[in-house]
């Protein structure tokens, strides 16, 4: 007599997501690039600092091309954070004392 095997049975499949950096002329250029099956492109024209992001699931279907554009992310020094927040604070009193003033206006009437 056999022993029956009561493992788990389970399919273990390769990571599909792989992900190519190319570099490419416009957008013409990037919806001109192939991509093959289960595959996502980067791909980057670096004279307009557009990017785009073009997949397909595993079967080869194309997904919609995204569109991005870089921008330099720059920190606010927290010095002119403050500054700003004070001045913000100031503006806030004088304009409570503006509303102040006109319904204090508006009730003598």
């Amino acid at each position: 007599m056999m022993a029956a095997y009561t493992g788990n049975f389970t399919n273990v499949q390769p990571n599909s997501n792989n992900i190519i950096v190319v570099s490419v002329n416009g957008e013409m250029g990037a919806m001109a690039y192939p991509v093959g099956a289960g595959n996502t492109v980067l791909l980057v024209d670096w004279a307009s600092k557009n990017f785009w992001l073009k997949t397909t699931d595993i079967n080869g279907v194309p997904q919609a091309m995204r569109v991005f554009q870089f921008e330099e992310i720059t920190p606010v020094p927290q010095a002119q954070e403050n500054g700003e927040i004070k001045e913000l604070k100031g503006e806030l009193a004088e304009l409570k004392k503006l509303i102040q003033g006109l319904v204090k206006a508006e009730k003598a009437k």
